[in-house]
């Protein structure tokens, strides 16, 4: 027990510097920031529907009736202003957690007017972390008002704590496990599911994606061409399933190790274009990589990027002196 123990206190609670937490802020907080704008009209006239319509799910069913259209674009409004300054860190410890609880609201409150969607879930649970902990010590407004450090203070900012601290690694690490439990999840229900372990087959997974490229063919106005081409591929769609069931229920062990977050980022970001490519479903999070900053040590990459800027600045100026 002690070992185990040992080796979950260095999994968890090694020292580590602020620069891999804050930079996790400002990927998610800016894709907030994108995604709240460019939908805003849309989760809007989404949520303008007849009042019999409104089925309240999550934090949404506090509600006993819809808001006014005038109202849930306000709150949108509000959570957009919220998302900025998330991202930018002004005031971290008061409004990042008022941010997290709107854009939480705001979310649920739009899939409670059709069918749930989880392509956000991910996000909302990575804000939430971030919201909660000290992800705004360096790289953010808040620092800029403290005692700069010079190390930081070519990124335009300064930080607020001097060297690493085990207080920045169990936070990474929770967006990490963020990053990966709802893969578990999906994993479990494909093989707790009718098909169980038999979901490996790839019958299942052939058969969901031509119901969704049917879906969007009488609903959506056309499926993906390839959806229908792909459908005779019996070994293509084994090979596709299994893979996924490996990737999703062995998603944890990407926090064991650098490398094995290294391959997981890749395959998952993979899978998730190949489900964009094949039946035309986005998760915008995670096909951008946003997701997964959180498993790159990007304090070894401004490490790096310092060291030979000071190499050039070295040579520059022996030049300059010969």
């Amino acid at each position: 027990m002690n070992r185990l123990q040992r080796a979950l206190d260095r999994l968890w609670f090694t020292p580590m510097t602020p620069i891999s937490l804050s930079l996790c802020r400002w990927a998610t907080g800016g894709f907030c920031l994108y995604r709240l704008i460019d939908l805003r009209d849309y989760f809007v006239r989404a949520a303008a529907g007849a009042p019999e319509v409104f089925h309240p799910v999550g934090i949404a069913s506090i509600l006993s009736e819809p808001l006014s259209k005038s109202t849930y674009d306000s709150l949108l409004g509000f959570t957009i202003f919220l998302a900025g300054m998330f991202m930018v860190g002004l005031a971290h410890r008061i409004l990042a957690p008022i941010f997290a609880v709107c854009l939480l609201f705001a979310l649920s409150y739009s899939n409670s007017w059709a069918m749930v969607y989880h392509t956000e879930n991910m996000l909302v649970l990575h804000v939430l972390i971030l919201a909660i902990t000290p992800s705004a010590s360096v790289l953010s407004l808040d620092a800029s008002y403290t005692r700069e450090d010079p190390r930081y203070a070519r990124f335009g900012m300064a930080r607020a704590e001097d060297g690493a601290h085990l207080k920045f690694r169990w936070p990474v690490r929770l967006l990490q496990l963020g990053a990966t439990l709802p893969y578990v999840v999906a994993g479990i229900a494909k093989v707790r599911g009718k098909a169980g372990w038999d979901w490996a087959y790839g019958q299942n997974l052939r058969d969901q994606v031509t119901m969704n490229g049917l879906y969007y063919e009488m609903l959506r106005g056309g499926a993906e061409p390839i959806t229908f081409h792909v459908y005779g591929w019996d070994t293509a769609f084994m090979f596709a399933a299994m893979m996924t069931l490996v990737l999703e229920l062995g998603a944890p062990l990407a926090l064991l190790q650098r490398y094995l977050g290294y391959a997981y980022v890749l395959g998952i970001m993979a899978m998730h274009w190949s489900i964009l490519f094949i039946m035309g479903i986005p998760f915008p999070y995670q096909l951008t990589g946003l997701a997964f900053v959180c498993f790159f040590e990007w304090d070894r990459v401004v490490d790096f990027a310092q060291s030979k800027v000071e190499q050039f600045r070295g040579r520059f100026a022996k030049q300059s002196a010969a």
